[in-house]
């Protein structure tokens, strides 16, 4: 169903298209009429290939080279044409909305397009509940008056100052992203902003064509497990693909989901498969690097901790404070 849907989206671009190509057409025929003639006799170039080459008394080769010429001068005087009455020389070929595919869905190695997987992605963020929560967050209304000026004396620096570090870590992702960015780890207690700069990243980085997959941990191995158990469904099988495969896995509040020895090796499995893929993960969490290593084994956290940049959020509940001012 999604992928369906997100092709009807492609098709109805490209419906859109021959709409807009019919209807100017149309146009163009009543308004010069030679350009309708012009058309009509570069459309019959492959009939009249087939029914004059053998009574040509030049050789196939040099026919089909002098058929070729006459269609390029045919060409040329339709867009002296169109440019003669005031219109563009493309005017009877609109761009395509996207040119990487011409609006198929797959680029020229016949693979998914990036405005497919846009189109995917959304429509997956939009299954979990999560568009309409990112659709408002950006780097622009992260509002760090809500951190702290005053100087954490653990840390030497105030929640506000690490916070426009992480602001500008975040953005430096987004900007420099590709298979050599640094993995990140936001840790912290909760109402922090860490789930608000991870909507923000991916925003950003569908909105520049990137694959990304955002899901809760608690979802993602919930997916699994009913894969595992044989109760998955499209949308497990599409999630579990992505997880592994999606240019950037955001996992949210890592930590929550219930944790048994399937989560564990599920979460190890991912990590692993991305890492030697070179793909790209943020992974947010309330717990801190103490409280991981206690929660998942020991090869996984050495993992995380080795591969992701990490980044403390601290200061005091943005959510209580927006509550109750």
């Amino acid at each position: 169903m999604l992928y369906t849907n997100a092709m009807d989206v492609i098709r109805q671009r490209r419906e859109k298209r021959d709409a807009l190509i019919k209807e100017r057409k149309n146009e163009i025929y009543l308004t010069i009429p030679r350009i309708g003639e012009i058309e009509n006799r570069l459309s019959a170039t492959g009939m009249l290939l087939l029914s004059r080459v053998a009574d040509s008394e030049m050789t196939p080769e040099e026919f089909v080279a002098h058929i070729m010429a006459e269609n390029r001068e045919l060409n040329e005087e339709k867009k002296r044409l169109l440019i003669s009455k005031g219109y563009s020389e493309d005017y009877l070929e609109p761009p395509y909305t996207c040119r990487l595919c011409s609006d198929t869905g797959y680029n020229s190695e016949n693979k998914l397009c990036s405005c497919l997987k846009t189109e995917l992605t959304k429509r997956a963020l939009k299954e979990a509940n999560l568009t309409e929560h990112m659709a408002g967050q950006s780097f622009e209304n992260f509002n760090l008056a809500y951190y702290s000026n005053e100087v954490n004396p653990t840390v030497g620096i105030s929640a506000r100052e690490n916070a426009a570090k992480i602001l500008r870590t975040c953005r430096r992702f987004v900007e420099d992203f590709s298979p050599a960015s640094k993995n990140l780890l936001f840790y912290g207690t909760s109402g922090l902003g860490k789930t608000f700069l991870s909507s923000a990243i991916a925003k950003e980085l569908i909105d520049k064509g990137f694959d990304v997959l955002y899901i809760s941990s608690n979802n993602l191995f919930s997916m699994l497990e009913d894969i595992h158990f044989g109760r998955g469904d499209e949308k497990s099988s599409y999630i579990a693909e992505k997880a592994l495969d999606a240019d950037l896995l955001i996992l949210d509040d890592l930590g929550a989901e219930f944790i048994t020895q399937f989560t564990t090796s599920e979460l190890f499995r991912i990590v692993n498969h991305r890492l030697l893929a070179g793909k790209k993960m943020i992974f947010s969490t309330n717990l801190n690097l103490s409280e991981l290593t206690s929660t998942y084994s020991e090869r996984i956290v050495s993992r995380i901790i080795g591969e992701f940049y990490a980044l403390r959020f601290f200061g005091d509940d943005i959510r209580k404070q927006m509550k109750y001012n």
